[in-house]
């Protein structure tokens, strides 16, 4: 007698982020304090989620905050620009 499965209705969570001051102030003092930027490291680091330390990091290049060390199809790498 084959097993049913029961079908489980789960309620659909909007995740939506939204980066204060404080925080943008934070994700740059990590970074100007970093020999070199990782998207993954720096989202373990702060709790936020990959794709947005990503979005993140691309605004603070065209910034001129940072730019692209190494660039490869999964991973790109940043350095801090010293000012």
């Amino acid at each position: 007698m084959p097993y049913k499965k029961r079908r489980v209705e789960r309620e659909k969570v909007v995740r939506g982020i939204l980066i204060n001051d404080e925080d943008m102030a934070r994700i740059e003092s990590i970074i100007s304090k970093s020999k070199f930027i990782i998207p993954t490291a720096l989202a373990n680091q702060l709790g936020i989620r990959v794709s947005i330390i990503k979005d993140i990091l691309e605004d603070l290049e065209k910034r001129g905050k940072i730019k692209v060390y190494d660039k490869s199809r999964r991973i790109q790498i940043y350095v801090p620009v010293k000012q």
